[in-house]
């Protein structure tokens, strides 16, 4: 075999493995580091040099990047003569052999990145419709112009996405931040609008809705409920005598004592002013009277002295009033007839629990 076909033989086996690529890892790095070097000499990435320089970096036929080397140590650049000389050396053999080679390689390569993007998304599905249209562009061309344009496209569409799902994971976590702290505060107000600050029991707000409920369960099956109304009785002598300071005190005392002598399910609110109710669920009124005594008792043994001075408040008595609810009665009804057996309790000399009629 003459020199001159033994050249033409190596040149045409080294063509014919110019994209005997291993795998699309190996692709789209040869993508990255042409595109970079194009960039560092000023070259636009047009086919031409897109595929002198791609087969540059893949480092396949060792006479193209010697005579590359020579021409850039020489001038510094590549022009445009120097390489459609070195395209129509070593790649008009090719020809379509090379631009499918190149298409293959490049929709790997996307199908790689995407693939990536979907797993770093949480598994999720990509619905851009852009990127899917510039899939099926670049599947379907055969032009070395169009196949880089889409490339680019695509980079271009899948990098705007990534950007996109950090900015949305930022936000998603900061929405999520700002949803528990709106959801503590609602509790919170929740909690405020049904407590009275002094006492820290449950207030008239609260005490409505609680005995709407009671009212809506009863079915005439079990024992019903019944209601408490307590008075602390001459709470306006304590006011006038101690101050006001002192009177929150009592109230303060008193709420504590209650809530001590009261069941879980038991209902204990400050029903206004000096007076305080309990909704006693499942409870006859012989039972309730019983509660009220006992309350009533306890609170009579409780002996209260000023902070400062220790001096003796006397004994502190509440007068209490009892009703047991009855079915279909009208709330009106029910709380006036707790509050006018509360009222007879006052009148009878105070310190005493009287049942309603």
């Amino acid at each position: 075999m003459s020199d001159l076909n033994a050249e033409k033989h190596v040149e045409e086996k080294s063509s014919s493995l110019m994209f005997d690529v291993e795998s699309a890892d190996q692709a789209a790095e040869h993508l990255r580091q042409a595109l970079s070097l194009l960039g560092k000499l000023s070259v636009a990435p047009a086919p031409l040099y897109y595929t002198l320089f791609y087969n540059y970096i893949a480092g396949k036929n060792v006479r193209l990047n010697k005579e590359v080397d020579d021409l850039l140590k020489q001038h510094g650049a590549l022009d445009k003569e120097d390489a459609i000389a070195l395209f129509q050396r070593f790649f008009s053999v090719a020809g379509e052999t090379l631009i499918e080679d190149i298409r293959k390689e490049l929709v790997a390569m996307v199908a790689q990145v995407i693939g990536a993007l979907v797993d770093v998304a949480g598994k999720t599905s990509l619905t851009n419709e852009a990127v899917a249209k510039q899939i099926d562009r670049l599947a379907e061309t055969q032009k070395p112009s169009e196949i880089l344009a889409a490339a680019a496209s695509i980079l271009g569409e899948t990098r705007q996405f990534v950007v996109f799902s950090h900015q949305f994971e930022s936000e998603l976590t900061s929405t999520a931040e700002e949803m528990s702290k709106l959801k503590q505060e609602l509790t919170n107000a929740r909690r405020e609008a049904a407590i009275d600050s002094l006492t820290g029991l449950h207030n008239r707000r609260a005490f409505d809705r609680r005995l709407n409920e009671l009212m809506a369960e009863i079915d005439g099956l079990d024992d019903g409920f019944c209601l408490l109304l307590l008075d602390i009785d001459h709470f306006k002598r304590i006011n006038d005598a101690h101050g006001h300071m002192v009177g929150d005190k009592v109230l303060s005392e008193f709420s504590k004592q209650i809530s001590k002598l009261t069941r879980r399910s038991d209902f204990l609110a400050r029903y206004g002013g000096e007076e305080f109710a309990i909704l006693l669920p499942g409870t006859r009124i012989t039972n309730a009277f019983t509660v009220a005594e006992n309350i009533r008792g306890t609170l009579e043994m409780v002996r209260l002295r000023r902070s400062g001075s220790k001096e003796s408040l006397g004994a502190v008595t509440v007068s209490v009033g009892v009703a047991c609810y009855r079915i279909g009665e009208p709330i009106e009804e029910f709380i006036g007839r707790c509050d006018k057996a509360l009222y007879r309790a006052k009148r009878l000399g105070r310190n005493r629990t009287v049942l309603g009629d």
